[in-house]
């Protein structure tokens, strides 16, 4: 993959810590990693030396570390 070993163990990192909270899979596309329990609901993408992470959530987050928001529709 051309990856620097710390993508590698912070991918590995984030799926065992999601895997705490629910059972989830993990499905490689072209561009990322995406996790699903019930739904698609988070995705990874590795870069050279580091991961790009997204989450599907219902309501805004704001932290210094969250770099860009879009906010889709959602049915209940």
């Amino acid at each position: 993959m051309g990856k620097e070993p710390i993508v590698h163990e912070l991918y590995d990192h984030l799926f065992e810590r999601m895997k705490q909270f629910s059972p989830v899979k993990a499905f490689l596309v072209k561009t990322r990693i995406v996790f699903q329990a019930e739904v698609q609901f988070a995705a990874a993408s590795p870069r050279k030396r580091w991961l790009n992470g997204y989450l599907w959530m219902k309501r805004q987050a704001l932290h210094p570390r969250i770099h860009k928001l879009e906010m889709g529709v959602f049915r209940d």
